[in-house]
């Protein structure tokens, strides 16, 4: 991925990616944590982006406004090729904690859909039933899964 990116530092056993942002808001600590469940013999990831909080962990519904939104966006969807790419025989699902939310998964998603489709699938949801993603629609939530993997997650509403 040539998008610029913030370096980050993961930890394996729990499934978690830990970056900085930076900008006028200061040094802000960012959180991507995928959660596993599974569906039908195949481990779907649940992704949770938000800033550290010492409190509860990872706030996702906390709004920085550091000016660096593409970089942080470029960093999320960093982590979820590489996890994707270090199990291919999984999936990730992802929905915003609020509407707006959404649609920054969404613009992160455009950021990197040219270079990813030929290796992964990327799905929908729209009413609950799930299609290829299309820039342009707005989607209720996400799944990615490597196309080795032959994923459809149609074979249930919405899976999780």
């Amino acid at each position: 991925m040539q998008l610029d990116k913030y370096p980050f530092v993961k930890t394996e056993e729990n499934h978690r990616y830990e970056f900085n942002s930076k900008g006028p808001k200061g040094v802000v600590r960012k959180i991507v944590l995928y959660d596993n469940t599974n569906f039908q013999g195949i481990a779907i990831f649940n992704l949770a982006f938000g800033d550290y909080d010492p409190v509860i962990d990872l706030n996702d519904r906390i709004v920085t406004n550091n000016n660096d939104r593409k970089k942080i966006l470029s960093t999320v969807a960093a982590t979820v090729l590489e996890f994707i790419n270090d199990r291919p025989k999984s999936a990730i699902y992802a929905v915003g904690s609020t509407p707006s939310r959404n649609r920054l998964y969404q613009m992160g998603i455009n950021l990197i859909w040219d270079e990813i489709k030929a290796e992964m699938d990327l799905f929908g949801s729209l009413n609950q039933s799930w299609e290829f993603f299309s820039k342009g629609i707005n989607y209720e939530a996400f799944m990615i899964a490597h196309k080795s993997l032959k994923f459809n997650p149609n074979n249930k509403k919405v899976l999780i």
